[in-house]
């Protein structure tokens, strides 16, 4: 949460539904509470000290630890509030079990322990993706999904493929270009034409990636060997 894109939201916005973060955004929320936008918080990470003044917050992290929801990362979370919407209100939407393919790689990407719930969701999730996979192109329910993982070499039938191939792209795009709604486009597009353009792009993003970390390490060798390592107890590099 930030205040510049909750103050975007003036005055077209009643309700704030966040992902994957928020939990400790407290001068956030009271700026969104003093514009009159609630917000409920669906996250995974660090609790706050106290409950914000939030309208819920939805946090697995508030379960005993070996609950079997404990390690839930950020995107199941936002599902399991979703599926918790399907039973209690009347819909006319597709099968929320078309959406576990995606739960499975934000769960995977994430590195968050596979046990309980988790486990599950990524099996039935990988599961859904190999159907997907096994239709004609044209066909598939996610095109970008499967172009990606051609552009990558893999098959999509591990936890590795999506942890070592799909993950590492994803999170190019986001990090050297800035925007996310690149990836979402890639994820849910059912046009072949452009969700290849987009997984080429993603596959330059990568390459990119690669190099930047690569120069990086480079550059902190080298100052590493300007250091008297037998003196210096703590390193700092920018």
């Amino acid at each position: 949460l930030n205040c510049i894109g909750i103050n975007n939201l003036r005055g077209r916005c009643q309700l704030i539904v966040t992902c994957d973060t928020g939990s400790t955004n407290l001068e956030e929320i009271i700026y969104a509470k003093n514009l009159g936008i609630d917000i409920i918080i669906t996250d995974h990470h660090t609790l706050p000290v106290e409950r914000p003044p939030v309208t819920a917050i939805i946090n697995p992290r508030y379960l005993p630890v070996d609950h079997p929801l404990f390690h839930l990362s950020g995107v199941a979370v936002a599902y399991k509030l979703v599926e918790a919407l399907y039973q209690k209100l009347p819909h006319d939407q597709r099968p929320l079990e078309e959406l576990l393919d995606l739960v499975a790689i934000g769960l995977i990407a994430d590195l968050v322990q596979l046990r309980g719930d988790c486990r599950y969701l990524a099996q039935v999730g990988i599961d859904r993706l190999q159907q997907d996979l096994k239709q004609p192109a044209a066909a598939r329910r996610r095109p970008g999904v499967g172009r990606l993982l051609e552009l990558c070499q893999k098959s999509g039938d591990r936890p590795t493929d999506i942890s070592f191939g799909l993950g590492p792209r994803i999170n190019a795009v986001s990090r050297i270009q800035g925007d996310a709604s690149f990836c979402v486009e890639l994820l849910t597009s059912r046009n072949g034409s452009r969700v290849n353009q987009l997984a080429q792009e993603t596959e330059l993003a990568n390459a990119r990636r690669k190099s930047l970390q690569k120069d990086v390490a480079q550059q902190v060798a080298q100052k590493l060997k300007q250091l008297d390592l037998s003196t210096t107890g703590v390193i700092v590099l920018e």
